[in-house]
């Protein structure tokens, strides 16, 4: 062991080893050369050794190297590896060694690691070249540190028997942890949902897998499209419905031998027999009510119900319901959701685009009585009598049975905040599952005087009332302003600098609302001025953007470098606080480039070159400065100004400093020159109410597990990731948390669960929570008035969390909640009724009630965004977001990058 540390801490850390060590200095050379045992480890302090010898450490004492230590090192070197890590290579005596060492030839390699994926110094490079030019092996190996480094080393080179040795020390995986439990004290909501439990087919037809291809899913489909026979892959069978004849000649050229049947409860709860069995489930509705049906898992009925326009375009609207099959509490459920099919006058499908936008148009205002309405027409349609058989087609042995009444839930509440409004006794009868209602989360602001805490449950509200958080900062002058920088054509300089000065001029709300209020001006509502430039100055950079007579390609990679230049001359100028990038409408043909051979996005590639220089980046398109909603453009424009300047504007209360919330979200980025997907994980860190911490850290992942086109971290990923959590929560609080929360929208793998706990070894709450919102289940928000269920006028709350399993729960971040307006309620958005969370807990003892107030607090920590909530939580909302743009960075460095650069 060679090293230019001064301390014996490489010598301490053996011996705690049981390894004897000889501890080689300046003032003991003639150790150098005692013959080396296998128990001993040398310790060669080239620069000394504190406790002993007179160091050297000043640049002219570093020139120059104990002329035996020097020898000895290029004598070992000649057939002996070495490994550099945590070394600049700043010492020039040590790298003139280096240098002849690696001169001459031998068998010994180099590997230099270096920190992160940036270039190597200069110094580094010549070592390598001129290593390589002897015929000596030499490489640069990106790493992210020397733990890092030495776990890989060690989990390379370790027998198997040590690796084993090693296991007891592994955290353990909780299998085990206590149900989901809600308070049913006092009932407070009540309501039906859409789900209505049904029974499958007891048993499926399951070949053995032959196929030997890359696209087996694809040529499955083409070769079961219109024979009568669904088939799909599941572990290593071809699991089918049909007639058992016809399935094994259909698909006689990707299995072999004789089919079995297979008792379907022993697979039901994996997502590929779930499809399957939905997919059977559409055919069979269908063939018994005379329905037609897509191979997205939808029935609809054969005759339009009228004709409209989307974008210009005549189109027949047929009334259509979505199912879903869900496993729940041990039994399964049918989900249908009404929906429609459109189609052109000639009977061709819509275009995708054409498609959201007429569902839009046509479903908006379902609202939860609406709703309710048309659920209960296809209930009369398709679930007529009190339990409803559907046989399969091809095979009528294939038998589902359902019944007419869905599921109705109980919600309760231990909140003083909450009313009682309904009577126990009168619901009872109807309910199947309880849910509970958690409170709406306070946002925390500061007083005019900066020194006292002000609450609030509206951002808007507590913003145009109080002072933001961070205040204090600009009372005590090192905040004093917000300085803008601007890039834009020359030919929309006016009415640009118009659009911003009126940023700091107060506005009257757009209309009465349950949530907006009247814009006060910058500086009324920040405490500040906002500084926007003159154009033609220092700080008003003109874009000529690029020639319209260029394709796309060339254009894109011109436009893209003048802005770059831009950037680079407004920053280098005058250092603003955000630099302001104007996107004219003549610039779309350039603003988005999706080809075999290239991929381009105007706005990532401008965020990843400003994440790279370490400037805060504002993007406002033309369309903004005549946009409808003037009022709401301001309250956004300004906040967003406000944050990306590294400023604070409110945080939450009630969630504790000493835990540690870490979104993990994946962004898969095509290389087109070598044909492969680079897979970069976007990882998000939220530390206690006060924001503090709120960064991401971007990382490659090296051997992904990809499961149905999701990525997923192996055990050495997912370990590095929960170091990496350590490490950044000890920079900021010189402690570790008590507890972590890991929040993504895949499941964890047993894999990465493992790593996660080692990486996290010490710290004894960790919670990994998976978070997708549930495309199928909705719930209608009900009361029972003389013996009659009735839709309520709003939807379901927000913070309603309903128990369906053990460890999973459906939560509504999205709903109805409280209102600026006493006499109302608020619903963002305003459109039909509100899919849940659908929350599942894979490692972790916190209750749902706690999960549930965390979910509600985190979707309004989103500061890009000046809406009441977000519909996901901030730790995973803008993650792959963030994830995509870090894919475009030249090199992703180890450091943390904060948040509110990607924003």
């Amino acid at each position: 062991m060679w090293t230019t540390n001064f301390d014996g801490l490489v010598a301490k850390a053996g011996a705690m080893s049981g390894l004897n060590c000889i501890e080689i200095g300046l003032d003991s050379t003639t150790r150098i050369e005692r013959p080396a045992r296998k128990d001993e480890l040398r310790i060669i302090s080239l620069h000394g050794d504190y406790r002993y010898d007179s160091l050297k450490n000043t640049p002219d004492e570093l020139k120059t190297q104990d002329g035996v230590l020097r020898s000895t090192l290029v004598r070992e070197l000649r057939d002996t590896n070495l490994i550099v890590s945590g070394y600049s290579g700043r010492d020039k005596s040590v790298m003139d060694a280096l240098i002849d060492a690696y001169s001459v030839s031998g068998s010994g390699r180099l590997y230099w690691c270096g920190y992160g994926d940036s270039e190597p110094p200069k110094h580094i490079i010549q070592l390598i070249e001129t290593a390589r030019s002897a015929g000596r092996a030499a490489f640069y190996v990106s790493t992210e540190g020397f733990d890092d480094t030495l776990f890989r080393l060690s989990s390379t080179c370790l027998t198997k028997e040590r690796k084993a040795q090693m296991a007891p020390f592994r955290a353990e995986i909780k299998v085990k942890a206590p149900k989901f439990t809600v308070a049913r004290e006092r009932v407070v909501g009540f309501g039906k949902t859409n789900a209505f439990k049904c029974q499958v087919p007891q048993k499926l037809l399951a070949f053995e897998l032959r196929y030997k291809g890359n696209y087996l899913w694809r040529e499955l489909r083409e070769a079961t499209e219109g024979t009568g026979v669904i088939a799909v892959p599941f572990r290593k069978s071809i699991f089918c419905m049909g007639d058992a004849a016809k399935a094994a000649q259909v698909l006689k050229g990707f299995v072999q031998g004789t089919a079995d049947y297979v008792e379907t409860n022993s697979v039901a709860d994996h997502s590929v027999i779930q499809s399957l069995l939905m997919h059977g489930l559409v055919r069979s509705l269908a063939a018994k009510h005379a329905l037609g049906y897509t191979n997205k898992g939808a029935v609809y009925k054969l005759r339009a119900s009228h004709q409209t326009v989307v974008n210009k375009k005549q189109c027949r609207i047929y009334e259509a319901a979505a199912l879903y099959l869900r496993r729940f509490a041990g039994h399964t459920y049918i989900l249908m959701k009404p929906t429609i099919r459109a189609t052109a006058l000639d009977g061709k499908l819509l275009s995708r685009q054409d498609d959201m936008e007429l569902k839009r148009q046509e479903l908006s205002g379902q609202y939860n009585k609406q709703f309710n309405e048309v659920l209960n027409q296809w209930i009369d349609e398709i679930f007529p009598f009190g339990t409803n058989v559907f046989e399969f087609p091809e095979a009528p042995y294939y038998r589902y049975e359902a019944r007419r009444s869905p599921l109705f839930v109980a919600v309760g509440s231990a909140s003083s905040r909450q009313m009682q409004t309904i009577a126990a006794d009168k619901i009872q009868r109807f309910v199947s599952l309880y849910g509970e209602q958690v409170d709406e989360p306070s946002l925390l602001f500061t007083d005019t005087s900066g020194k006292r805490p002000r609450h609030d449950i509206f951002p808007l509200r507590g913003m145009a009332n109080n002072r933001p958080y961070d205040y204090s900062l600009t009372q005590s002058g090192l905040a004093t302003e917000v300085r803008i920088g601007v890039v834009s054509p020359a030919q929309d300089e006016k009415k640009l600098h118009q659009f911003l000065q009126q940023l700091n001029n107060a506005r009257s709300a757009d209309r009465s609302d349950e949530y907006w209020l009247d814009y006060p001006g910058f500086p009324s509502c920040f405490s500040l001025p906002l500084r926007f430039p003159d154009p033609g100055s220092t700080a008003w950079a003109t874009c000529s953007g690029a020639d319209l007579s260029t394709d796309a390609k060339s254009g894109a990679i011109t436009l893209l470098e003048r802005l770059k230049s831009c950037i680079d001359s407004v920053r280098s100028a005058t250092s603003p606080n955000v630099i302001l990038i104007y996107i004219p409408t003549r610039w779309k043909p350039w603003e988005s480039v999706d080809s075999s051979t290239y991929g381009f996005d105007l706005h990532d590639s401008i965020k990843a070159y400003c994440v790279h220089q370490g400037v805060a980046s504002q993007l406002i398109r033309e369309s903004t400065l005549t946009a409808p909603y003037q009022s709401r453009i301001a309250w956004g424009l300004a906040l967003q100004l406000y944050v990306k300047s590294m400023r604070t504007p409110w945080t939450l209360e009630n969630i504790s400093h000493n835990t540690a919330f870490v979104g993990l979200g994946y962004s898969m980025h095509a290389d087109h020159q070598d044909k492969r997907r680079r897979i970069v994980l976007g990882c998000s860190h939220i530390y206690g109410s006060n924001g503090l911490g709120l960064q991401y850290k971007l990382r490659r992942i090296e051997n992904p597990i990809m499961i149905q086109e999701n990525p997923h971290m192996n055990y050495d990923d997912a370990r590095r990731t929960a170091e990496i959590v350590r490490e950044l929560f000890f920079e900021s609080f010189h402690q570790l948390p008590n507890r972590v929360v890991f929040h993504k929208n895949t499941p964890f793998l047993r894999e990465e669960r493992q790593g996660l706990l080692d990486g996290l070894e010490g710290i004894e709450n960790i919670d990994m929570i998976e978070v997708v919102i549930d495309s199928g289940m909705r719930f209608i928000a009900s009361s029972v008035q003389h013996e009659k269920i009735h839709p309520d006028r709003y939807p379901v709350k927000r913070g309603t969390a309903i128990v369906i399993d053990d460890n999973k729960a459906l939560v509504w971040v999205h709903g109805s909640t409280e209102s600026v307006n006493p006499q109302r309620r608020y619903y963002l958005g305003k459109r039909r009724i509100p899919a849940p969370l659908l929350v599942t807990r894979h490692q972790g003892n916190s209750s749902l009630r706690t999960i549930t107030r965390e979910l509600l607090g985190l979707s309004k920590m989103d500061w890009n965004s000046v809406d009441m909530y977000n519909k996901m939580p901030a730790t995973i909302q803008s993650a792959k977001k963030i994830a995509q743009i870090g894919s475009l960075l030249e090199g992703l460095q180890p450091q943390a990058y904060d948040y509110r650069l990607f924003i």
